[in-house]
């Protein structure tokens, strides 16, 4: 990346293929990567200390007392679980890109890649470990347990507007504050160097284009085998949560919908849960994924 070119900083939300597309750039800009996470997307959990070293000092906003990561301000490519407000703090100037998911597919994936966790590798987390192993009861226990929230509840627009008094760091958001966060993030939506979705046909050309680069996308960071002991039957999940899916879903289906319109593409939600189900049953059942 030309060293006059302002700083590219990637926004990752969780399970939107992020972690390929992190590689793709990196290798198309051929420069040094910061990669961190937000102490925002922790929500009410405190316990930083109990994490390794090394995982602390990936954390964005950890107590300074736990040393966590400084953003460098000579940073060129920045990408990682990191607020709106975090990266344009750290670099005021940069272009800030993001992708979305519909967000019904969005928590799911989450939801099975936690599942699919084994505890043994979790060790460094410290005790945030015991909420990844949340993952291990039942999606509805995941979507009605308020500590989780920033994770599953509606994540893509709190990283776009958190901090924000409407938005409750271990709590739901609320529906009577649809209208005003909506209006809020359509607007930070509009500062973007660039909006796409998981389900755009072509998005590494379009990407590409958009910042004069080459890039090709690898698969890459998929959630891996279901352990025979957490497989199930999702279609029982999905209709015991139904209303607490469409809940955690509704703010982040909408800016979803205004980024597939953004590029003259089909919004329809229903339409894109329902391409990405076979591949979610599979898995929860322990089953190879479609190839296609």
């Amino acid at each position: 990346m030309p060293h006059s070119a302002p700083p590219l900083l990637f926004l990752h939300v969780p399970k939107t293929a992020g972690s390929a597309l992190i590689g793709a750039l990196s290798a198309a800009l051929d420069t040094n990567t910061v990669h961190g996470f937000d102490r925002l997307i922790f929500g009410g959990f405190a316990d930083f200390a109990s994490m390794a070293p090394a995982r602390r000092g990936q954390i964005v906003g950890a107590p300074a007392n736990t040393h966590g990561l400084t953003l460098p301000p000579d940073a060129r490519w920045v990408a990682g679980h990191l607020a709106y407000s975090t990266l344009r703090a750290a670099y005021p100037h940069a272009r800030i890109i993001t992708i979305l998911r519909e967000a019904r597919a969005r928590i799911v994936s989450h939801f099975l890649f936690w599942r699919a966790q084994n505890p043994a590798d979790l060790a460094d987390f410290g005790t945030w470990r015991h909420q990844v192993g949340k993952a291990r009861s039942p999606l509805a226990a995941l979507l009605t347990d308020p500590i989780l929230a920033a994770q599953f509840d509606n994540m893509a627009l709190r990283l776009l507007l958190a901090p924000h008094p409407l938005i409750p760091q271990a709590g739901f958001i609320s529906p009577r504050h649809d209208s005003a966060l909506l209006t809020e993030a359509q607007a930070r939506l509009a500062h973007l160097t660039f909006l796409g979705t998981v389900e755009m046909p072509d998005l590494p050309a379009t990407l590409g284009r958009r910042l004069g680069l080459d890039l090709h996308i690898p698969v890459q960071n998929q959630t891996p085998a279901m352990p025979p002991d957490q497989r199930g039957d999702l279609s029982a999940e999905l209709a015991a949560c139904a209303p607490h899916l469409a809940e955690r879903a509704r703010l982040d289906n909408q800016l979803w919908a205004w980024a597939m319109a953004a590029h003259g593409l089909p919004a329809n939600p229903d339409a894109a849960w329902h391409r990405a189900l076979p591949r979610f049953t599979r898995l929860f059942a322990g089953l190879p994924a479609p190839t296609t």
